[in-house]
Order: C-alpha cells, then sequence, then structure tokens
C-alpha cells in the first residue's frame, strides 16, 4: 500500500512540477491562462529548487524531502493564504479564478507535506524488511526453557522494542575473544543438540531478498558480485544434504554476554533452523582467525580440508549479505545520518567474500 502510493506521490508531484513550469512560462510571455504565479521570480526560484531536491526525494532522502516540502510549503501557503483572503473579501468572493488558485495552493502543500511523510515513514520501516518480529518473539520464548538467552518480558511487535532483564556481564568483542572459546563452545553446543524447532533460515532465499531490497531501490550489482554470487551457488550444492539443527545465525562476540562463569546469547531474531557451522562462521565479524579457532575448539581436533572449506563457504556467504545490506544502508542515505561510509563498508565486505572463495579452492 504505501508503495503504490509513494508511486502515485512520485508521478503526481512530476505532473504538478510540469504544470507550474507551463504557468511560470504563460505568465513570463504575457499569456493568459487558467492560473498565475504569486510572484513570477520567486515561482521560477521553487521551479528549479523543487527540481534539485526532488532528485534526492527520488532517492527516498529524508533531507531532501524536508526541503522539498519547506520550499514548496512556504510559498504556496503564502498562495493559499491570499487566496483565502480574496475569497473572503466580499468583493473579489469565490470565483473560478481563485478556487482554482486556492486548489493548485492547496495541492503545492499537500503533495510535498505527503512525499516529506512518506520518506519519513520508509526510512524507520526499512529494518523490518531484515527482521520479522513476530519470529524473532516465538524465537525467543522457544529458546528460554534452554537458559542461554536474558529473559525477555515484552516484545512490541509493531516496533521491536523489547524488555528484557538486564545482564550486568561484559559483552565479549570487547575481550580476548579466544579465551573464551570453551565458553562459547558449550553454550553453542547447548543450542545446536537441543530438539527445538524454529523455521528453516533459508540462507539463500534471505540474500536473494536482500539483493531484490538494494534493486528496488536503484542499486545495480556490479558485475564482479554477479559472478561471486554464481561461484557460491556452485559450492552451495556440495552443503545441501548436510544436517540442519537450530542455530542462532547471528552468533557473534557483540551478541554474547559474559556474566561470570555464564554466557548469554542476546538477539534471536534470525535464528532458524541452519547448518551449525553457520554460527561458528559468524565468529568471523570479529575476524576469520576467531572463527578458525573456535571451529577447532567446537571440533575437538584440528579441522580437515573439508572442514575448513565448509566454514569458508558460511563466512563468504555471510560476507555477500553483508556486503547487500551496507549498499541498503548506503541507498537509504545512512552514510550521511549515521556518518559512515556504507559503501566502503559494502566494499570491504565484498573483499572478504572473494578472499574467502579463493582460499576455499586452494584448501
Amino acid at each position: 500500500m504505501t508503495s503504490a502510493f509513494s508511486y502515485l506521490l512520485t508521478f503526481m508531484g512530476i505532473i504538478f512540477w510540469v504544470f507550474r513550469t507551463v504557468v511560470a512560462v504563460m505568465e513570463y510571455l504575457g499569456k493568459s491562462f487558467i492560473c498565475t504565479t504569486l510572484n513570477l521570480n520567486i515561482e521560477i526560484i521553487v521551479i528549479f529548487a523543487t527540481l534539485f531536491f526532488f532528485l534526492f526525494v527520488i532517492k527516498r532522502n529524508l533531507i531532501g524531502a524536508a526541503f522539498y516540502f519547506g520550499i514548496n510549503g512556504a510559498y504556496f501557503g503564502t498562495a493559499l493564504f491570499n487566496s483565502l483572503m480574496q475569497i473572503k473579501d466580499v468583493e473579489y468572493g469565490l470565483t473560478t479564478n481563485t478556487t482554482l488558485d486556492l486548489l493548485f495552493a492547496v495541492m503545492g502543500i499537500l503533495i510535498p507535506l505527503f512525499t516529506f511523510g512518506i520518506c519519513k515513514i520508509k526510512k524507520h520501516s526499512y529494518a523490518d524488511r531484515f527482521v520479522d518480529r513476530n519470529e524473532e518473539w516465538d524465537n525467543i520464548q522457544k529458546v528460554d526453557r534452554l537458559g542461554v538467552n536474558n529473559v525477555t518480558e515484552y516484545v512490541e511487535l509493531r516496533t521491536g522494542e523489547k524488555l528484557a532483564l538486564y545482564v550486568d556481564g561484559t559483552i565479549m568483542s570487547n575481550t580476548d575473544v579466544v579465551s573464551y572459546n570453551e565458553m562459547s563452545v558449550k553454550a553453542l553446543k547447548k543450542l545446536h543438540e537441543s530438539d527445538l524447532q524454529f523455521n528453516e533460515y533459508n540462507a539463500f532465499g534471505r540474500l536473494d531478498d536482500y539483493e531484490q531490497y538494494c534493486r528496488d531501490l536503484g542499486f545495480e550489482h556490479p558485475q564482479e558480485y554477479v559472478e561471486l554470487r554464481k561461484r557460491l551457488d556452485a559450492m552451495r550444492k556440495t552443503y545441501e544434504n548436510v544436517k540442519h539443527v537450530p542455530c542462532h545465525c547471528d552468533y557473534q562476540p557483540t551478541n554474547l554476554v559474559i556474566d561470570g562463569d555464564k554466557l548469554y546469547i542476546l538477539d534471536w531474531e534470525f535464528a532458524g533452523m541452519n547448518d551449525p557451522y553457520y554460527d561458528i562462521a559468524c565468529y568471523g565479524n570479529a575476524g576469520f582467525d576467531k572463527a578458525l579457532s573456535l571451529l577447532e575448539t567446537y571440533l575437538g581436533h584440528k579441522p580437515t580440508s573439508e572442514e575448513l572449506k565448509r566454514l569458508h563457504f558460511h563466512r563468504a556467504f555471510q560476507c555477500l549479505q553483508w556486503y547487500n545490506v551496507a549498499m541498503f544502508k548506503e541507498m537509504i542515505g545512512l552514510s550521511k545520518d549515521l556518518n559512515m561510509d556504507f559503501t566502503a563498508v559494502a566494499q570491504m565486505f565484498y573483499g572478504f567474500a572473494k578472499d574467502l572463495i579463493e582460499a576455499y579452492d586452494n584448501l
């Protein structure tokens, strides 16, 4: 619904801009038309400013939408006020001209206003594309009996806000991660060896979705990415029959909290049935050497070439996922909002994926 409405608003915004351009040109040429400008010079400025900021609006840039609304709101707000004063005036009253001026002034305010609103709504709802809050709450309730997570009392499904018991511990990413391998493996195996039944994680289906989210915003994946994705698809066939177990699917040190001799696993929105190596590969967010070290502890022996390949495969996949997440954030303008170059982040993850696949081929 929101998407269809946003397309309609974009179309109406373009048509209205063309119409006001015609109004200005006709007045400049001294020819009569169905309506006039409030001030020809100011309207010309508004027309060019609108065109400039509308380019940002198409990319769902909230600041561009704010300027688009501000400029048009100020100009057409004045026009609306003047039209209302003319209608109130007994000498003029409600004529065809004043009615048209009033109508176009209202349109000049409402189209940018709704456009700004849509951009704001979309910006705050984009995260919902990646997370199913109902599934997250279901996962939390299922995993509670294992005692590996902090207790969550309430989840607001619409916004994703949670009320959970505070854990006064240390986030693992702030420690010497490898020194906690035994504790981490213990918690991980408790999850992997449990009888919990999550929904299937469907890793490649998610990657397809992430790529489409980027394309929806006008991003075209470069050919080098397309080739790397094809290589990953070919590698995938080797692991299609691997047994899937309950997995966290975002098992990185930033989601682990150490409280004495207990390890808490936080954030269960991505939990699903998956290859257990996927969780181990997530440790690669702290450096792939950390994932390699955790794998050896998990297996209880030095990994074989095939076991290493399996880990490389999953980590390469995750890096392509992160590539798309980063590009998505770039496309919705978060680089400016958060003062972070998400294009550079995406390129970094692409480089990781490429290196991992090359290493896979050499194992």
